[in-house]
């Protein structure tokens, strides 16, 4: 600490990091994250679900349709050239679709399947060319369980960039910065590690019980804006901290009901529903028009339950 040479870039900037051989964490035992407090839901009414074979076809579409047009353009950034998505969106067919779809949006699902399929590692660079391909292993890879392929994708949508599934209010998003696109992956494994954290993988909860279980845990340490931290104001008397930090907590909660809850609605009945993770649905007698209820679905179940949780053999 200090200033000059010893001044530590963390010091303004607080981005702990974790590094680990992979010979040790092959010795780990897996623990489950400690379970939330959350009442499930009876009475549940229209149901929505996608079955692994729906989700499986997506990717099967992208990867062909991908292997066909043969080499795919990338800009200087690595990025594929905005022509080329233009073309696949058109070759696809779905992308506005899925958008539009009034209980469970998916945004840019065109690019969004894209870039799940990169990040399995099923693209490859071809010999004397300047972009992507198709690679060998995609084929094999189509064949594999249902859990062995979604592990794949909940992998790639920890780490996505570049992909929203909302922006929520007051976030501006600036294209060349990576440390908003951090935020969100932050939020992605948050969100994911509750979903392992259920009471009952089995049962149906609320998705604004899901939000406040994720904010009881992280709200006070974690924002996608900006993180008001709590300072008692220059000459405050003792009597009056307590005071002051309960009107710090109120206002922290009411940024995470504006921000955090919608973007976890989304997440929720977005990706993850298209993912075929979770099922959404309604109970008698709500006026949203967006589903308010969701549950793991049995594939859900394996990837995100169970994966945390060792087998009896």
């Amino acid at each position: 600490y200090g200033y000059g040479r010893d001044l530590r870039i963390d010091q303004y900037h607080y981005r702990p990091q974790v590094f680990s051989d992979r010979g040790l964490l092959a010795g780990v035992q897996v623990t489950p994250p400690a379970v939330m407090s959350l009442s499930p839901v009876d009475g549940v009414e229209s149901e929505f679900t996608l079955q692994p074979a729906e989700v499986m076809l997506r990717f099967v579409a992208t990867v062909e349709t991908l292997r066909k047009f043969g080499r795919i353009d990338l800009t200087s950034k690595g990025r594929p050239t905005k022509p080329f998505l233009t073309k696949l969106i058109k070759t696809l067919g779905w992308e506005a679709e899925l958008e539009k779809a009034a209980d469970t949006p998916l945004p840019q699902a065109t690019q969004f399947f894209f870039k799940l399929v990169q990040s399995a590692g099923l693209l490859q660079d071809p010999p004397a060319s300047a972009g992507l391909g198709v690679g060998s292993r995609a084929s094999a890879f189509s064949t594999t369980p249902y859990p062995t392929q979604a592990a794949a994708w909940i992998k790639g949508y920890r780490s996505l960039t570049r992909w929203m599934e909302y922006i929520p209010k007051g976030m501006y998003i600036e294209e060349e910065s990576t440390s908003a696109f951090d935020k969100f992956n932050s939020m992605r494994a948050a969100l994911l590690m509750a979903l392992a954290a259920l009471p009952d993988a089995n049962a149906w909860y609320r998705l604004d019980d899901l939000s406040e279980g994720i904010y009881e845990r992280i709200g006070s340490h974690f924002s996608l804006v900006y993180l008001h931290r709590f300072y008692p104001a220059y000459g405050t008397k003792p009597d009056q901290v307590e005071e002051q930090r309960a009107a710090w907590r109120n206002e922290l909660h009411k940024s995470w009901r504006e921000v955090e809850h919608p973007w976890i609605t989304h997440a929720v009945t977005g990706p993850l529903f298209h993912l075929g993770l979770v099922a959404v649905g309604h109970v008698p007698g709500a006026k949203k028009t967006r589903p308010t209820v969701f549950r793991l679905t049995p594939l859900g179940r394996v990837a995100l339950y169970d994966a945390f949780r060792p087998t009896d053999e």
